[in-house]
């Protein structure tokens, strides 16, 4: 057997292997639909007065929701324009004691390393 064949002998043993475990997986939920159907929720009927109240109250909803957004987007903007302001800094002031260090601690372990 030749290794292009031998390749192609893997690569299609691999290829089934994933299809067969596909098809389980398949079966084994189409197992499980059967065994646990859907269940469809009863819909209640509202009267048309209850239905009206709910819309005001999910109007009331919607504005505190709107409201909550606008506050979590001002402090987002405010956060952003004060971390711009420093944006530079570290580039401006060279490598720091950390660098150093590290770069002594690595010659010491390792004396090859220049």
């Amino acid at each position: 057997m030749t290794e292009f064949m031998k390749g192609l002998s893997i690569f299609f043993w691999g290829w089934g292997v994933s299809f067969v475990a596909m098809a389980v997986f398949m079966g084994l939920i189409l197992l499980l639909r059967k065994i646990f159907p859907y269940k469809e929720l009863e819909v209640e009927v509202v009267d048309k007065v209850e239905a009206e109240e709910t819309v005001v109250v999910e109007a009331e909803i919607a504005n505190e929701d709107e409201e909550i957004v606008a506050a979590i987007a001002a402090a987002i903007g405010h956060l952003r324009a004060r971390s711009q302001n420093n944006l530079g800094s570290s580039l401006e002031s060279g490598r720091g004691k950390w660098w150093l260090t590290n770069r002594l601690s690595s010659r010491e372990t390792n004396p090859l390393r220049k």
